[in-house]
């Protein structure tokens, strides 16, 4: 979505509530607004439409309100303003702009932290966020710099932020926690389904195991983590509609055919399939918008090979499967793709202690990060569907079939080397010397899904009514149509060598230089 994903924090919604801020109830065809006057004139007629017995209701204008770590917020529009958004929420304008930085200001900070797993980077260079997730129940401990750094992290700009993993010890560990729970609320008017509660909605499930490995001596140590965490999600919508259904009108029908009708009767769903009765074909069934699927594996190896030489290896796996809500999807939740993530990262360390006033590491690491979205595997899918199915039912935004035809995958490689060494001399200074190499591979493409008859020819809505010409479908030729695809492969370098010099000068002056 190119929209502004500028977010704002939101009033508890306890005043949300008692502001009265409620659900728009839609009128029916025959009802007019109590406000409206009746007028004179002749009104055109019109054109009926079909109606359900289930008492769905839906605010295709409300503020979709989300929460994050305790903190609700929304999603900016086009036109939002911090004045605008007070106003509507019954805010303070400072109370909004003092949680909320310039755009600018916050993709900078987001993109200029830098994220390493005990002193080796995971930030992947294509957007330099973090390739992978650690779990909690992993982490030994969390390093926070920010302000002025020293030499030796040239390359932040906002933060440091090192996460050092757990090790195996000399007795054996197990641990094994979870949780799972759902959302309550009596606001149903605000909340959908939010009555219906189901104890495994949300849940997750942490596990860890370490000690020394069999028959070595407890020189070969071992430590692992695992998270497996299920959303199934909270946002809903209702398959009142398939991909495949859509509509058309029945004066679009050729003369002859029997569905051929006038401007004024209902609209014929499912219209290219010979079979259809003109009703959709949704079940009716409550779906899901915003589930999704999380897994984290960690271990690493650890051997003790002298009193002064250590060699630890260790790899970091993440995989993430989700879909977001999009209200376009409502009523037709099986035409929306999925996102899919995945990163590993394997690392190898080497630390020799010279003598207690001196010691050095040297890392290399390999690992990957990818990103992937699309709704079917296989690109020529006989189930992705020509636009002529994305139709919205009159004046809304709500699709009554059709296909998410957009596809999307990037994958960054890299493989890294670094080396520090670490001396205290003449008591009052500690120098620090190092480098780093990382070569990376960065490859994107991007397109939608090229429907066309096999003449090659735009399809028509004649095409899927009365031809039986073979759709073929297709990825977009970067060479012949370069502005239906983007796609590139990279290959960037960076590389580091710093020196520097903590001098403490008295118990309370520290001097960096560097």
């Amino acid at each position: 979505d190119h929209r502004d994903l500028h977010s704002f924090p939101t009033r508890r919604s306890s005043d949300l509530y008692d502001s009265g801020y409620k659900q728009q109830e839609p009128l029916a065809d025959n009802k007019k607004p109590k406000h409206e006057k009746h007028s004179k004139h002749k009104k055109p007629k019109r054109r009926k439409t079909i109606s359900y017995d289930d008492n769905f209701s839906f605010n295709p204008f409300g503020r979709e309100i989300k929460t994050n770590n305790g903190v609700k917020f929304l999603i900016a529009e086009k036109g939002d303003s911090y004045y605008k958004i007070a106003e509507e929420m019954e805010m303070m304008k400072w109370e909004i702009f003092k949680y909320n930085l310039p755009i600018e200001k916050v993709q900078e900070l987001e993109d200029s932290i830098n994220y390493t797993l005990n002193g080796i980077s995971l930030n992947d260079p294509y957007n330099n966020t973090r390739s992978v997730g650690l779990a909690i129940n992993a982490v030994k401990e969390v390093s926070l710099s920010a302000g002025t750094f020293a030499a030796e992290y040239g390359n932040a700009l906002s933060g440091v932020v090192n996460y050092v993993t757990k090790e195996g010890g000399n007795k054996y560990t197990f641990s094994l926690r979870g949780y799972s729970g759902d959302y309550l609320s009596t606001h149903k008017d605000l909340f959908f389904n939010i009555d219906k509660i189901d104890p495994l909605n949300h849940s997750r499930l942490e596990g860890t195991l370490g000690g020394p490995v069999p028959f070595t001596n407890k020189k070969l140590k071992f430590f692992m983590s695992s998270v497996f965490e299920n959303f199934k999600g909270s946002l809903y919508g209702i398959r009142l509609y398939n991909p495949t259904d859509s509509y058309l009108a029945p004066e679009s029908f050729r003369k002859g055919d029997l569905r051929k009708g006038s401007a004024t009767d209902p609209y014929f769903f499912n219209p290219y399939n010979l079979n259809s009765n003109g009703l959709p074909t949704g079940d009716r069934k409550i779906v899901a918008m915003n589930p999704s699927l999380n897994i984290n594996f960690q271990g690493n190896i650890s051997y003790q090979l002298t009193s002064l030489i250590k060699l630890r290896y260790e790899a970091v796996y993440d995989y993430g499967r989700s879909q977001s809500f999009n209200r376009a999807y409502e009523f037709n939740p099986d035409g929306r793709g999925t996102n899919y993530g995945s990163g590993l990262i394997q690392t190898l360390d080497f630390t020799h202690t010279v003598n207690q006033n001196m010691f050095y590491t040297l890392k290399a690491s390999y690992g990957y990060h990818e990103g992937k979205y699309y709704l079917y595997k296989n690109f020529n899918d006989p189930r992705y569907l020509p636009t002529l199915y994305r139709r919205t039912v009159g004046n809304t935004i709500f699709l009554t079939g059709g296909t998410d035809n957009r596809r999307f995958r990037r994958k960054t490689t890299t493989t890294t080397i670094k080396g520090d060494l670490t001396a205290e001399l003449f008591d009052h200074h500690e120098i620090k010397v190092g480098f780093e190499g990382r070569f990376h591979k960065v490859y994107m493409e991007s397109y939608n899904v090229q429907l066309r008859t096999s003449k090659g020819a735009n399809i028509i809505t004649d095409d899927l009514l009365y031809g039986n010409d073979k759709i073929i479908r297709y990825k977009p030729d970067p060479k012949t149509e370069p502005s239906l695809i983007t796609t590139y492969t990279m290959h960037p370098v960076d590389a580091a060598f710093y020196v520097q010099d903590k001098i403490e000068l008295a118990k309370t002056l520290i001097l960096n230089i560097g």
